[in-house]
């Protein structure tokens, strides 16, 4: 992910998931290893969302910190595992 203001590159991204089914199976093999860094995805809710009970359940993007900006290529091999990439 880019800095919208200096463009240059920073050390998180997002994964989107299509499934709730998907979303478990990637929390649930956490750690991950992607492009040899050890990364602890969460699931992406919005700060208004997340005083909503049972938000998390219903989430479909995964936020991943720590990562390196030649990243992309990891991330699609890493979560490829657990559900289609698009």
């Amino acid at each position: 992910m880019r800095d919208p203001n200096s463009k240059r590159l920073r050390d998180f991204g997002f994964v989107m998931r299509v499934t709730a089914e998907e979303m478990d199976a990637a929390m649930n093999a956490r750690p991950q290893k992607v492009g040899g860094r050890i990364v602890e995805p969460k699931r992406a809710v919005s700060r208004e969302d997340s005083q909503r009970p049972g938000a998390h359940l219903t989430v479909k993007k995964t936020f991943v910190g720590g990562i390196r900006e030649d990243t992309e290529e990891h991330l699609r091999d890493d979560f490829e595992k657990y559900e289609k990439i698009e």
